[in-house]
């Protein structure tokens, strides 16, 4: 991985030094883009770098890794502007994903004493093969060094949870179909396991504490899909702060 503006020698003289040395040069090379700030180059003289320190102290470091990898088709130019990243932060950490979280294991706290039922039939766990069925495609991406690509198809599957539970209404299930209730949340917690397991690279520390709550005391990040739709039933939830919670825009902190 190297700049764009340091490509030829990368890609061109090392290489050569390195096979006139009879030495195996790279089996590729991946330049990535710019980073430009509201719009405009970042110099010295206009003073507009990005603190990480500041940045982080606000969102964390799971969030600010996650927005430049979202937000930057790599390869390309990306343009980084604090608006964006508290948009993508409230919109698509603190609602699809952690709200997800705390809600699924907030339920399975209140209508299952916390405790997973039994793995039901795979025709009543339906969305957990759907997301499965995903993982090809986010693993394609990741091997092309497609982040943005890989975190939306990931965010796709998150979306997909998140009509599915608005849907069904298990808080309506808890009252004329527990059956149905058990199999629907045993379903949408085994397909957040597979999704902390995708966002482990882009996010280690959000991944872990997910799979904490969702009752996983040893960390799957490197199994597949498939163990993981196998994996053990009757873990106990463990209920956790937010895992990012909302921040107020940024119009009303100024």
């Amino acid at each position: 991985l190297v700049g764009k503006e340091i490509y030829r020698f990368h890609a061109v003289i090392w290489p050569a030094m390195l096979m006139a040395l009879g030495v195996q040069p790279p089996r590729a090379v991946f330049a990535h883009g710019w980073w430009t700030v509201e719009g405009e180059k970042m110099s010295k003289s206009k003073g507009n770098f990005v603190d990480p320190t500041e940045v982080t102290r606000e969102y964390g470091v799971d969030a600010f890794r996650y927005f430049l990898l979202r937000e930057m088709p790599f390869g390309n130019d990306g343009n980084f502007s604090m608006e964006s990243l508290n948009t993508r932060y409230n919109s698509e950490l603190a609602d699809n994903l952690g709200n997800l979280v705390s809600r699924t294991v907030q339920m399975v706290d209140k209508y299952l004493n916390g405790e997973l039922p039994p793995r039901p039939a795979a025709e009543l766990a339906p969305k957990s093969r759907e997301a499965a069925a995903a993982a090809d495609g986010i693993y394609d991406a990741m091997d092309r060094l497609a982040f943005s690509e890989a975190l939306e198809r990931i965010w796709a599957v998150l979306r997909a949870l998140n009509l599915h539970i608005d849907q069904e209404k298990p808080w309506v299930l808890a009252k004329t179909d527990r059956e149905k209730l058990k199999c629907l949340l045993f379903d949408v917690v085994t397909a957040l396991r597979l999704v902390a397991g995708w966002i482990y690279p882009f996010m280690p520390q959000s991944a872990a504490k997910m799979q904490s709550e969702l009752g996983v005391r040893k960390f799957p990040a490197g199994l597949t899909a498939e163990e993981v739709l196998e994996g053990p039933s009757g873990a106990r939830i463990q209920k956790g702060p937010p895992l990012f919670p909302r921040k107020p825009p940024l119009s009303a902190v100024r």
